[in-house]
């Protein structure tokens, strides 16, 4: 340290002191408030790239919370000829629709909230980890796993019933879907973790075994 201080020349010049967070160098309430801030400011989606998952999966899911996913929509925006209405019902399909308003995106959604105890269902990717907050508070390390498994499974049925006409029999197929899934990833998770989210898959499997049984008995007795 002492070598450092006396290499440095000495000059006849004022120091200046100027302000280090601006590009101005003068000081704004604004640049402060910034720097203050600069956890929260902005979004740099770290709950997609920390999450244990494929490469393809976060860049799925990245594309999905900037509104860029290839719905409909979207391509209409790219001058895309085509008819926007959803492939699974007479909606307009846009990212939100698509995997979480969509019917068949309901059913599955409320297929895994049976599992948790509720009713309810979210109504898009931010409601879903306050719906999980509420009813899985324990599973935060899960939430970003969980969407991924359920959104990417919606979207490979999108595309067989849109590019092959194979239209899924059931909704519950979806769950069935990101169940396989949940269980592929968890090889992914460190230790304890990949045995939990291998039983919650289970879980959301049986629950989701029992409602269709229910449903079936419901649909024979009428």
């Amino acid at each position: 340290m002492r070598r450092h201080v006396m290499g440095l020349k000495n000059t006849a010049e004022k120091d200046v002191v100027y302000w280090g967070l601006s590009k101005n160098a003068c000081y704004s309430t604004k640049s402060m408030y910034k720097w203050l801030e600069k956890p929260l400011y902005g979004c740099n989606y770290r709950w997609i790239w920390e999450a244990k998952l494929p490469l393809k999966i976060q860049i799925f899911l990245w594309q999905m919370a900037q509104d860029a996913v290839l719905t409909r929509v979207v391509m209409l925006r790219k001058k895309w000829p085509g008819n926007p209405v959803c492939s699974f019902c007479n909606n307009v399909e846009t990212v939100s629709h698509l995997f979480f308003s969509c019917p068949v995106a309901r059913v599955a959604w409320r297929a895994i909230g049976v599992v948790l105890g509720t009713e309810l269902c979210p109504n898009n990717a931010w409601q879903f980890y306050v719906w999980c907050n509420m009813f899985l508070p324990t599973g935060a390390r899960f939430y970003t796993v969980g969407l991924a498994a359920v959104t990417w499974a919606i979207w490979l049925a999108r595309n067989k019933a849109t590019f092959e006409k194979n239209l899924i029999k059931s909704p519950f197929e979806i769950v069935f879907t990101a169940v396989s899934f949940l269980l592929y990833w968890a090889g992914l998770q460190a230790g304890e973790e990949a045995k939990q989210l291998r039983a919650g898959a289970e879980m959301i499997r049986n629950g989701t075994m029992l409602l269709m049984r229910t449903c079936d008995a419901s649909n024979d007795g009428k």
